[in-house]
């Protein structure tokens, strides 16, 4: 289940699976001794946010902003659903993400974590990959980067090792990610790809921006300056800040957000700032 909003029960076949209280986390169980064949039930069977609040706020007080519900800050949920200065008090409940069965027998991708090396006319791409394997047999790891016009290809090959594997390659004359106005927002594919006996078993596509992006503070008559400096050209930054799109984030279409986005680059800003009273965005945003 990758939302459930917030506090949930979850059983399958009249079996508790596990509980949820986190509304921002991807919640995982193994389901397969449940499963039978023919039809199977998912029962997911939600509590009520408002009267949990309450009951932990009378055992233990916590403070809020003044427009928000008495005891938000005790759930993990997203605090401007109980209120705030700009929107209403609207706490939802519900599934808010996917929720989906997966069937694995050998492996599965568990995490990439991709890096950036910058150096004279060249980077080098690095890929720290955690793999969830059942199989003893050997597993390997393939990392492919194609550049945004499709003309060069590179790739790199590792054992895992322990669950782990890190891969490099080198892009030579890198089309380089600028912001807004600045250059074009050039795209690299990334996909990795977990092999067994040469056989595909799982893979992970992503695109990412080659760039550096630097903090630069220094000296300067007034005490110290502080400007976002990216592939070395200081940044005039002109942004926004960005709360969710609706209070109820399920009906934000891909159209509304789009719209939404481009509005911002039609208007010339280079940075959003992501408001922490909200939610964390998905890839689409």
């Amino acid at each position: 289940a990758d939302g459930l909003d917030t506090l949930a029960e979850v059983k399958l076949n009249g079996e508790v699976l596990g509980v949820a209280d986190n509304q921002f986390r991807r919640w995982r169980w193994e389901v397969g001794v449940l499963l039978r064949g023919g039809d199977n039930t998912l029962e997911i069977l939600f509590s009520s946010p408002v009267a949990d609040i309450a009951a932990q706020q009378s055992r233990r007080r916590m403070n809020s902003v003044s427009q928000t519900m008495d005891g938000a800050p005790h759930l993990r949920k997203a605090p401007c659903q109980f209120g705030w200065d700009w929107g209403p008090k609207l706490p939802s409940i519900g599934i808010w993400k996917d929720v989906r069965l997966e069937g694995r027998s050998v492996a599965r991708m568990e995490d990439v974590h991709l890096r950036q090396v910058h150096g004279d006319g060249v980077v080098t791409v690095r890929a720290d990959v955690r793999v969830e394997a059942w199989s003893d047999g050997e597993l390997d790891v393939a990392l492919t980067v194609s550049a945004p016009d499709k003309t060069r290809t590179y790739e790199a090959e590792s054992k895992i090792d322990g669950g782990k594997a890190t891969l490099a390659v080198q892009v030579d004359d890198p089309l380089l990610w600028w912001p807004n106005g600045y250059g074009e927002q050039n795209l690299y594919d990334v996909t990795v790809a977990i092999r067994a006996d040469g056989r595909p078993v799982d893979r992970s596509d992503d695109k990412t921006g080659l760039r550096t992006i630097e903090l630069r503070q220094e000296n300067d008559a007034w005490g110290r300056s502080f400007r976002f400096v990216v592939n070395g050209v200081a940044i005039f930054v002109k942004g926004s800040n960005w709360i969710p799109a609706d209070s109820f984030v399920t009906r934000v279409s891909d159209e509304h957000l789009d719209h939404l986005i481009r509005s911002v680059a039609a208007t010339h800003q280079t940075m959003l700032r992501v408001w922490g009273g909200g939610f964390y965005e998905d890839d689409r945003f």
